[in-house]
């Protein structure tokens, strides 16, 4: 005797159910461990650099991802989207990968190296803080790291 539909639907359910669940633990439990170790790295560099130079670091970090934001050219996300439509045509596919890593390359090594320049005249005049001028200069080297990362997220997640 074979079981009715409601008996299926109702298995697959509890058999979906359960996925989402497992999953969802993984995701959280993935997010509560960046969250953590964000956590401890914010303690231990606020011990070596001290409180105001742990705020020029803050600065200097927030300022950089937010160029890298711009860097990466809105495309990681997009890349969500256009690689499993462009799958099935592997020309197309390599040209957008190539393209956007491309592009957030050169648009986020430009902005850093408008930083470099500005970074005497934001640290006095915007944020008050000369001190803050290394720093910046110092991050300036990371807004490319992180546009790559964020296009890198994006082709993992297409």
């Amino acid at each position: 005797m074979e079981p009715d539909k409601n008996q299926v639907r109702q298995r697959q359910r509890t058999k979906d159910s359960k996925e989402l669940f497992k999953q969802s633990g993984i995701s959280g439990l993935g997010r509560f461990g960046n969250i953590f170790l964000r956590y401890i790295q914010t303690i231990l560099i606020t011990r070596m650099l001290g409180a105001s130079g742990f705020g020029l670091y803050v600065l200097a970090r927030n300022s950089s991802q937010m160029l890298a934001i711009i860097g990466a050219y809105g495309l990681g996300p997009t890349l969500t989207r256009l690689i499993p439509v462009s799958k099935d045509n592997p020309a197309k596919l390599h040209g957008i990968l190539k393209y956007s890593i491309l592009i957030s390359l050169f648009i986020s090594v430009c902005l850093g190296l408008i930083l470099i320049p500005l970074s005497g005249w934001l640290a006095e005049t915007v944020f008050n803080q000369p001190e803050l001028k290394e720093v910046l200069m110092w991050f300036c080297l990371s807004i490319p790291i992180q546009s790559l990362i964020q296009v890198g997220y994006g082709i993992l997640r297409g």
